[in-house]
């Protein structure tokens, strides 16, 4: 085998197997490389010339007739005999640069798979609006909360209007969110259940919606955007601020759990001499001193009983760190300005 001196580079060149011009480093280009090691060489039935053969025929035919299939048809035809009257057609041969022609696997074997997937997709729903009942009974008294964990998918009440006009706007946000196909049957199964029975004017609550959708491993958040857009939706949540500020708090004297209190509200939402800091943050500050308002809180019924000792002897293990700012702050701010002059 010759051997290249060292810092040799091979000029570009035309591959003599496919014709295929660019660079690369032996004598054929790599794919006909490997298309050599795995077929016998005989005499090509299109272009009659001595090639490693597929089925009769070389890799520069089978390129071509590839091509030609892809042209014609718009879906790539790798092999078969659907592409014996292909072969068969070759004429002429066209160049082509070395990596640019079909590859098995490459993205033309995925587009099988899209074509496939866009012709077993279901129909689009109907298109309607909203239901129009033109008179009502107004209700004699307020709306009853609804036991939704009683109701089933399959006990859906699957002819309601209401229904209809839902999946239709969970198809519009599904094409213009991209929700996958799981998305679309939890979301459309979910609305199912949620909308039975329903009457023009209640409202669905999310504290009535949440557990029973989550038992049945449905989709809340994608449910709730489907309400919101009919308007028939109501966010009764409790926030998770809220739950826990109130874990928190708890085992606090009452004086120094409603100071402690105040000033978290404060670094949340921003004073007149502060700016709002992030929640992360106000997690971080009011974890960090609240043993020191559990071991005051056996002591003392209010943050303004707690002196300057209290404060030095509990910060003495520490490095002065943002614990024992965070601390000052809380202890300074239950005083007031008339406390800190």
């Amino acid at each position: 085998m010759a051997r290249f001196p060292k810092g040799y580079v091979k000029p570009t060149s035309s591959c003599p197997d496919c014709l295929a011009w660019g660079d690369f480093r032996g004598r054929l280009c790599h794919t006909c490389y490997m298309f050599s090691r795995s077929h016998e060489t005989a005499v090509c039935t299109g272009c009659r010339r001595v090639q490693p053969l597929k089925w009769e025929y070389c890799r520069l035919c089978w390129c071509l007739a590839r091509l030609n299939a892809k042209t014609a048809t718009g879906m790539p035809t790798v092999s078969g005999e659907v592409m014996t009257p292909w072969l068969r057609a070759v004429r002429h041969h066209q160049l082509f640069f070395v990596g640019l022609h079909y590859r098995r696997g490459s993205a033309l074997t995925a587009l099988h798979h899209a074509r496939a997937r866009e012709t077993s997709r279901k129909a689009p729903p109907v298109s309607c609006s909203r239901p129009s009942t033109g008179w009502r009974q107004l209700p004699l008294i307020e709306q009853v909360p609804r036991d939704y964990g009683r109701l089933a998918p399959e006990a859906a009440d699957l002819a309601s209007p209401w229904l209809a006009w839902a999946k239709h706007l969970a198809h519009q946000l599904a094409e213009a969110r991209g929700w996958g196909r799981n998305i679309r049957f939890a979301v459309n199964r979910g609305l199912a259940v949620v909308l039975t029975g329903y009457v023009e004017g209640d409202v669905i609550r999310h504290s009535e919606i949440f557990t029973p959708l989550r038992a049945l491993d449905l989709r809340v958040g994608h449910i709730i955007t489907v309400l919101e857009e009919m308007g028939i939706f109501l966010d009764d949540s409790e926030p998770s601020f809220e739950r826990w500020l109130a874990e928190r708090l708890q085992g606090l004297a009452p004086g120094i759990a409603a100071e402690a209190e105040r000033w978290t509200r404060v670094l949340r939402d921003g004073g007149p001499r502060s700016l709002p800091r992030r929640q992360g943050t106000v997690w971080l500050y009011l974890n960090r001193v609240r043993p020191a308002l559990l071991t005051w809180s056996d002591r003392y019924d209010h943050l303004r009983e707690v002196t300057r000792q209290d404060v030095l002897t509990h910060i003495k293990p520490f490095t002065v760190t943002t614990a024992e700012t965070n601390l000052s702050h809380c202890v300074r701010c239950s005083r007031g300005p008339s406390d800190l002059a």
